[in-house]
């Protein structure tokens, strides 16, 4: 079976300062769940499909290289590309 497919359909650009919370969307077929990760740790997660991710970057290094991870019902794993966004 192919690996799930998704797409960020709202987020902030690579190399935008982000304060506040920052919302990221995502938009997924065939999934279980979502995770945003930074840095390679997952910060938020989300199994309820029109999937919406929150992040705060106070919480976070001053570069935060983000990206989404999605997992399908049989495993199935697949990424979003890399963002980096700086704490502004």
């Amino acid at each position: 079976m192919p690996a799930p497919t998704l797409s960020i359909t709202k987020a902030p650009k690579s190399k935008a300062k982000v304060k506040g919370t920052v919302k990221v969307a995502v938009q997924a077929s065939g999934i279980a769940r979502v995770e945003l990760l930074t840095n390679g740790k997952v910060i938020a997660k989300d199994t309820t499909s029109a999937y919406l991710l929150s992040v705060n970057p106070t919480k976070q290094p001053k570069t935060m290289k983000v990206r989404i991870r999605a997992y399908d019902k049989l495993g199935n794993v697949a990424y979003t590309g890399t963002r980096t966004w700086y704490r502004g």
